[in-house]
């Protein structure tokens, strides 16, 4: 049985990446990205989940 896993980023190339990984991984399977968390929910609310990937989004840089 194949982990089922979400990708949730804003960015179109952090999802990439993350996806690529994924599909590379013969024991996970991609179903499904969001560009948001909220719009993940009702796919989560929906569909069995095992593993949800966010790449946390950080406010503060040290590149001025």
């Amino acid at each position: 049985m194949k982990i089922r896993a979400i990708v949730i980023d804003d960015e179109p190339i952090a999802r990439d990446v993350i996806k690529n990984y994924i599909q590379q991984v013969n024991s996970m399977e991609l179903v499904g990205e969001f560009e948001n968390a909220m719009d993940s929910l009702f796919f989560i609310k929906a569909n069995p989940v095992d593993l949800v990937v966010r790449i946390p989004v950080c406010r503060h840089s040290a590149v001025y």
